[in-house]
């Protein structure tokens, strides 16, 4: 009897299933799944015990990540979530990102990723166009969509998920035809557009990815990019198919190349997926830093822009057996549809080829008359096959435009996807990109259309006209944006960044602006973009000022590098790298070029302290034992007023404190003052007494006498503190004291087993049932490390060994919390000014447990005045709590007291 096969209804809401007929008896296939939380689901029944993601300190093991995002899932359902309900997900990237994703699909649910980074402006226009059901968040986002009507769900207000409610239902009948999740990107209009992707198109990209690169349980995937891009989907529902581990870094660290390589290290990460632009960040930091990051990776995943063909034999210098795949989609394809594994890269181009379709995807060259593009001949590229998303949420005509009837009659699907790119076939069957035929441009992965940009720009009221065009640097592109005015004085740049920020994400906003009178027009009295695209940004004159104002050989040298970056004609040796629009890729760029003319390797936070031309060849022009960093590093030299003074946190970097110029703007002067013994022939401070003096002694050099204004991060507010008594001891005054998320650590360094069994009794019994795990795990962490030291009692190592810091600041930093454990205060006659990140618990310090002035209360005379800001410690002087910090530290600055922060509310609390 001959064989015969014959396909079965679906089987459930997550399976289909193939029965085989043969030789009269009928053999089962295993169930396949088609949705996402289907894969998930089936792995967690085989590898419960093994880890599904990790962030920071805290990780979730298959079955712990399957209860929680059960306990979610039956949240969604309560609140009336239903197949195909929109549900908004705003969260920082953190365990809960992973758990709300899963826990929404569960129910039914398609996810609407809100990154809490984008503007107000914008997460509100996405919540109302896909008039979400529900919002899931945490309780210091919930202002971030205050206007959408939807049902707000906080993780905090979900119940725990228990055993004995198995018998309640939290999933929902879901099959591969159902909406997965809504990806906005960017629209030509000035209205971004919303891609739906279906659960079994993403499952066919994941299932092939998976094969393909035998991605299996050993496999770790370190998640860089933002959940509103979906490489993510990849990084999570992709290894959580085959028992792999997601590695997501911690909001702070979240952009930073030193903290991937930490992660990468740690973790024995094996797979990185990324825009290219991502990947040359971190081999720049490697170039000045190697450490081994790289030696665990096996697949490089790239794609999202053109990849360079210099950047593959830049990874593979630090790891020459790592595959490296350069990936070609859209986020109307369900991530990637295109594969080609990266060989020996042709120099004549300037990308890597596209290669070949994934399995149930097609890819063709189409000429304008729709028909197939012979080799060398350019065309469009179009996408076709099972990966196709839906089309544009409420965007018919658009959907109509872009999703064409497949003309070609072959087995690529009835539709196919113009993706607006241009391309031409290569004789060895690969397809080179050439660029795109709209005005769609990448910058860093992320999908740019500049007409949006440019209907943000004319909605100023001093701008006219405004064409925003993509400008090559240093192997990635930048937005330059041409604005006519409609009035004068024009608007300042500082102005027009400002307002720009407040309606688009960081990563559409120009990197610069050129002023003009009029826009060049072509022949048909259309604007010029071609000349636009290649005009020089800079008003100089001569091609060769970018030496001519040069003092000295290194000056010239380090100007002609920044001049070509920039594509500048002139540059001054005072212009400050970043107020030219340098950004950390630049930056990075910048210093890899700086090593191989110089042969000195710099790191990036010496450029943020030394930022313009004239004080990089100073150090570069110094010799070697001459190297060390500045005492006091201007942070902005200010327009008027009083200084500021900023004491750094452990380990003594002061990179933190340019955010906080930014916010507070440009008036007042601001300076910070580094910690001794970060040059290897300087020696640290070892007590807060030293550290403090020496603060004075730099303070003192720029303001003889006070009354002094001072802010202290987290060590530093300690530091910070001490100093006001010495002025004060000195004769001197201290007109504002900001403490910024400091304690002072009253423990003792080895404690008793009584006490160490009272504070974990303590600890635990306040903790939520996952805050005891979490607990746990991080004190078994700190056990195994003290094993490791073969030092059970000293705990100077617990707080260091977490931390991202290069080796020289690591060597500061044990000095430092030693000393921070020793210092012993005296009562302070005068008000403290506390900040405090809500988010951090304190579980660490026997003391001071609920005293929301952590204990600085006992020890001033006059009371702590407490601002409550969101966030995490490491968070405090970033981004969403900047404003809130500047906008508190102006109002104690101001002369009355008041200012802006008496519009903030704040408690006074006097020790009693």
């Amino acid at each position: 009897m001959s064989t015969k096969y014959m396909t079965a209804a679906k089987a459930g809401p997550h399976e289909s299933t193939m029965e085989v007929i043969r030789n009269s008896s009928v053999v089962a296939r295993a169930p396949k799944p088609v949705t996402l939380h289907g894969l998930f689901e089936a792995q967690e029944g085989r590898t419960p015990s093994a880890v599904a993601v990790v962030c920071g300190d805290r990780q979730l093991t298959y079955r712990q990540l399957n209860e929680r995002s059960r306990a979610v899932a039956r949240a969604m359902t309560r609140a009336g979530v239903r197949q195909g309900s929109f549900v908004g997900l705003c969260v920082n990237r953190s365990l809960e990102m992973a758990v709300g994703l899963l826990g929404i699909v569960r129910a039914g649910g398609t996810y609407v990723p809100l990154d809490p980074l984008y503007p107000a402006d914008r997460l509100a226009f996405m919540a109302a166009d896909t008039e979400i059901q529900v919002l899931l968040t945490e309780r210091d986002l919930v202002s971030q969509l205050a206007r959408s009507p939807a049902r707000v769900i906080r993780f905090d207000e979900v119940p725990e998920w228990e055993p004995n409610d198995l018998d309640e239902r939290t999933d929902v009948e879901v099959g591969g035809e159902d909406l997965a999740y809504v990806i906005y990107t960017s629209g030509s209009t000035g209205r971004p557009k919303g891609v739906m992707i279906e659960h079994a198109a993403a499952v066919n990209t994941i299932d092939d990815m998976n094969r393909r690169f035998a991605v299996g349980p050993a496999d770790r995937v370190l998640s860089v990019s933002s959940y509103g891009f979906d490489l993510t989907v990849y990084d999570l529902f992709g290894l959580w198919a085959v028992g792999g581990t997601v590695v997501i870094p911690e909001p702070a660290g979240a952009r930073q190349p030193s903290h991937w390589a930490q992660l990468l290290r740690r973790h024995q990460v094996t797979i990185w997926n990324s825009v290219p632009a991502a990947m040359a960040m971190l081999v720049a930091e490697l170039a000045v830093r190697p450490d081994g990051a790289l030696d665990s990776l096996r697949v490089v995943l790239l794609s999202g822009d053109c990849l360079p063909t210099t950047l593959p034999d830049r990874v593979r210098a630090f790891n020459p057996g790592a595959q490296i795949i350069n990936l070609y989609g859209a986020t109307e394809a369900s991530i990637w549809s295109v594969v080609h594994p990266v060989g020996r890269c042709d120099p004549q181009l300037s990308c890597v080829p596209l290669g070949t379709a994934m399995d149930n995807q097609s890819f063709h060259v189409l000429n304008e008359s729709l028909e197939a593009c012979g080799p060398g001949e350019t065309g469009q590229l179009y996408l076709g096959g099972v990966g196709l998303a839906r089309g544009y949420l409420r965007r018919a005509e658009l959907t109509a435009e872009r999703f064409i009837t497949n003309p070609l009659g072959d087995q690529s699907g009835a539709r196919l996807y113009a993706t607006g790119d241009l391309g031409r076939m290569r004789d060895d069957g690969t397809v080179e990109f050439l660029g795109r035929i709209d005005g769609q441009v990448k910058i860093h992965g992320f999908r740019v259309e500049t007409g949006e940009v440019e209907a943000a720009l004319c909605r100023h009221p001093a701008i006219r006209e405004a064409v925003v065009v993509a400008k090559e640097h240093l192997s990635h592109k930048q937005l330059v944006a041409h604005v006519v005015p409609s009035r004068q004085p024009a608007a300042t740049v500082d102005e027009l960044r400002d307002f720009l920020r407040q309606a688009l994400p960081d990563y559409m906003v120009p990197t610069r602006f050129v002023m003009r009178d009029c826009l060049p027009l072509t022949d048909n009295n259309k604007v010029d973009r071609a000349a636009l695209a290649a005009a020089a940004p800079q008003k100089q004159p001569s091609a060769e000022a970018n030496c001519g104002c040069a003092t000295n050989e290194v000056e010239r040298r380090l100007a002609r590098i920044l001049a070509d970056g920039f594509e500048l004609e002139s540059i001054s040796p005072d212009d400050n790298f970043f107020d030219l629009g340098g950004d950390s890729l630049l930056a990075a760029g910048f210093l890899a070029q700086v090593d191989q003319e110089f042969g000195q390797a710099l790191s990036l936070d010496v450029l943020l302290e030394r930022p313009t031309i004239r004080l990089l060849a100073e150090l570069l022009r110094s010799p070697p034992k001459a190297k060390q960093r500045p005492t006091v590093v201007t942070i902005q030299a200010g327009q008027s007023g009083p200084p500021l003074f900023c004491l750094p946190g452990i380990g003594g970097n002061v990179v933190e404190f340019r955010l906080l110029a930014n916010r507070l703007g440009p008036v007042p002067p601001i300076y910070a003052v580094p910690s001794a013994g970060l040059d290897d022939h300087e020696t640290p401070h070892q007590t807060i007494g030293e550290m403090a003096a020496h603060a004075v002694r730099q303070m003192r050099a720029i303001q003889p006498r006070g009354p002094y204004y001072l802010a202290g991060y987290s060590l530093g507010g300690v530091v910070a503190f001490e100093a006001a008594q010495q002025l004060l001891a000195e004769g001197d005054t201290t007109a504002l004291l900001a403490v910024i998320d400091s304690r002072l650590w009253r423990p003792p360094i080895a404690l008793s087993i009584r006490q160490k069994i009272w504070l974990h009794w303590r600890n635990l019994r306040r903790s939520t049932n996952h805050g005891r795990w979490q607990y746990l795990c991080a004190r078994w962490r700190v056990l195994i490390e003290r094993i490791r030291r073969k030092d059970l009692r000293r705990v100077e190592e617990d707080l260091v060994a977490g931390l991202d810091l290069s080796s020289s600041s690591r060597k500061v930093a044990r000095v430092h919390w030693h000393a921070w454990r020793h210092y012993e205060p005296r009562v302070y006659d005068a008000t403290i000014t506390l900040f405090v990140a809500q988010q951090d618990p304190n579980l660490s310090n026997i003391e001071d447990v609920d005293d929301p002035t952590l204990g600085w209360s006992r020890w001033t005379t006059k009371g702590v005045k407490v601002y409550r800001t969101g966030g995490l410690h490491s968070e405090i002087l970033r981004a969403k709590e900047l404003e809130v910090l500047a906008l508190e530290l102006r109002g104690c600055a101001s002369a009355d007291g008041q200012g802006d922060a008496g519009r903030t509310n704040h408690d006074v609390y006097q020790h009693s």
